[in-house]
């Protein structure tokens, strides 16, 4: 007969076992046991059951006789109330995990409580508390192997939705998938020719003047092989993973197969195998993932939920069936038929192009119009972050050329990388035909410095230049290098480099040289006269903080520096970078005062910053905070002047 099953309703009505004085003066001379244990059979909701109050010892200790948890035991479940604040809550766990490390260190409270265990639980030669806990582990395995079951299932009727693959399926595998897969062996002899078999055309042929594991082709089948000497290739197997797309009635499956095909002594006679190792359920845009492999601690190997073992492979796709597979789900318009079909090659990772779909359906347009590389490191790099805008709203956006300018990115089937490039080019005004941008890009991609120089001449100028500097034993890149830092110079100081005689100089290094001693010239001077005109500015305001701000009591007093040089040689004084706040006090953004000790006023001390009438910070020595001596008269300040001040300005 079934056990029912346990009721909170009925077991909450049981009464509460309050601890015994008896337990109570047990605990408070006993250190070291920090639960106690008592037990009863109890007969609720019509069937017999073991009830534990467990009472803890810093309870107990202070006159506490409540119980920290209770247990409700059968023969086949258990549950737990867990007292948090005097309100009950229920728990699943086992009570060991209710009393932590603690666990070890637990007794009953009588022999009555012992009796009662022992009853419910068998006499056997262990304590009562390793009876509890062997129960409850038992229990517990059940109801681990009744979700299991329950799993197990689910994840069956999963499978169920699997139809046999196609008949053509392990042919294709063979001719497609495994296309390194192919060999000559041959008879070696010493003569001209030797006997050999093609495994791709299976026929017998001649060859002559090969060598061992040299690449060839099949004078039969025009197949391209590797040669193996029989004697030496006694056993190869080789590996491919392949992906095949299938129908379900909410949806599709992606099956992914791990494929080899071994070669031994009777190599005319290959072993081709396919083990499916994972199953990927689309409906809708959720995906389920599905492994072979041990069931969770089972034991078993079976199909299992998640994607933890089987690391994403570029698998060869299945494509014959593919367009009929997507139709009808949010992947119908994904174009990754038409990529797989005209991109050269048919390995990808199929989630990944799933996923990035969704996210990015402009892949779709970037596959049918023939952008194939750009659709691939889309789909399984990062680098598209900074070459695509993913915002765009239509191809020119995305991509970030005009549209005169997408043909030549469709011809050349552009990477990311070429991309970039390309829109640099364009930034400089220029324009170039399929072969140019190709030489250009073997040539400077990794040049940042042509484009500085393409701004103001071409590039048959620019190699026309950088080549007399070149044949002196420079190397074209520091011509280069050397060449934009004058630029950037000619700029900075206004040159006009629309000027030949400024764009070419005869000597580029004596000229970069002259132009960087003038760039230093021209910016000591715009220093110079920033610096008098901070000074100007900060002298006005200061005089104005004078009036306001300087404020002190018996042991310490705020100052207002004189001027900006004193503001630097507080910061050289303390070790802080007070120095470096002139600007802002010139601009008024902040307010530097002085802290000093009112016996020694002319040494530095402590310095604060006040920005809108509030203390935003104040410093000591490199950078100390503030001593409870000094923290009071700032807050002192704080009250009698800097909250004064703002309520007259609020006035």
């Amino acid at each position: 007969m079934a056990q029912k099953k346990l009721r909170k309703l009925a077991l909450k009505k049981s009464p509460l076992v309050q601890a015994s004085s008896q337990i109570v003066s047990i605990a408070k001379r006993n250190e070291d046991i920090r639960f106690y244990i008592h037990a009863a059979i109890k007969n609720i909701d019509h069937q017999r059951i073991l009830v534990l109050h467990v009472y803890h010892r810093e309870q107990l200790i202070k006159e506490d006789t409540s119980p920290k948890f209770r247990v409700f035991l059968t023969k086949t479940d258990y549950i737990s109330q867990y007292y948090i604040d005097g309100k009950p809550k229920w728990l699943k766990g086992r009570m060991e995990t209710m009393m932590d490390y603690y666990s070890a260190r637990t007794m009953t409270c009588n022999d009555a409580s012992e009796d009662a265990i022992r009853s419910f639980l068998g006499d056997d030669d262990c304590s009562a508390w390793r009876l509890i806990q062997r129960h409850q582990e038992q229990i517990m395995y059940q109801r681990l192997l009744a979700r299991y079951k329950k799993l197990e299932k689910q994840i069956d009727r999963k499978m169920q939705q699997i139809k046999p693959l196609p008949k053509d399926f392990t042919q294709w595998v063979d001719k497609v998938a495994l296309t390194e897969s192919r060999y000559i062996y041959y008879q070696y002899k010493k003569r001209k020719q030797m006997d050999g078999y093609c495994t791709q055309c299976e026929q017998p042929v001649k060859v002559s003047s090969v060598k061992h594991r040299s690449m060839g082709y099949c004078p039969h089948c025009g197949t391209k092989v590797l040669f193996l000497a029989e004697s030496r290739a006694r056993h190869i197997t080789d590996h491919a993973e392949v992906a095949y797309f299938q129908k379900t009635p909410n949806g599709f499956v992606v099956r992914y197969f791990s494929v080899t095909k071994s070669y031994g002594e009777d190599y005319r006679n290959p072993k081709l195998r396919l083990f499916e190792i994972k199953r990927d359920f689309y409906e809708g845009e959720a995906v389920d993932f599905y492994e072979w492999r041990y069931f969770k601690n089972s034991g078993k190997v079976r199909w299992s939920d998640g994607c933890i073992c089987y690391k994403r492979e570029y698998d060869t796709v299945y494509t014959k069936n593919l367009k009929k597979v997507l139709a009808h789900t949010p992947y119908q318009y994904s174009a990754l038929p038409e990529y797989l079909t005209n991109a050269g090659e048919q390995h990808i990772i199929p989630h990944y192009y799933l996923r990035q779909y969704l996210r990015n359906p402009f892949l779709e347009n970037l596959v049918k119009m023939r952008m194939y590389q750009l659709a691939y490191e889309l789909v399984h790099t990062d680098d598209y972050f900074h070459s695509i805008n993913k915002n765009g709203s239509n191809m020119k956006e995305i991509l970030q050329v005009a549209k005169q300018d997408i043909s030549l990115v469709q011809k050349l089937d552009m990477s990311m990388k070429q991309l970039r490039v390309y829109r640099r080019i364009l930034a400089t005004g220029m324009r170039m035909d399929e072969a140019s941008f190709l030489w250009f890009y073997d040539t400077y991609w990794n040049t940042d410095a042509i484009y500085s120089v393409l701004r103001y001449t071409t590039l048959h100028k620019t190699e026309r230049y950088c080549m007399q500097f070149v044949e002196k034993n420079v190397s074209y890149r520091n011509v280069l290098l050397q060449w934009k830092d004058y630029i950037s110079f000619c700029e900075e100081l206004g040159y006009d480099l629309k000027n030949t005689f400024v764009l070419f100089p005869k000597n580029l290094w004596e000229a970069h040289d002259e132009a960087s001693a003038e760039v230093l010239r021209k910016r000591e001077e715009e220093r110079k006269e920033q610096i008098q005109r901070e000074e100007q500015m900060a002298k006005a305001l200061l005089q104005e903080y004078q009036e306001v701000y300087p404020w002190s009591d018996d042991e310490y007093a705020v100052i207002v520096p004189k001027d900006l040089f004193s503001i630097k040689e507080e910061g050289h004084a303390l070790r802080h970078c007070v120095g470096t706040y002139t600007s802002r006090v010139a601009n008024g953004k902040s307010i530097i005062l002085f802290i000093r000790d009112v016996r020694k006023m002319d040494k530095a001390y402590f310095t604060m910053e006040v920005q809108n009438g509030e203390i935003i910070q104040c410093r000591g020595y490199q950078n100390q905070n503030m001593t409870e001596t000094v923290a009071a008269f700032v807050n002192k300040y704080q009250n009698q002047v800097l909250k004064r001040l703002m309520l007259k300005q609020a006035v």
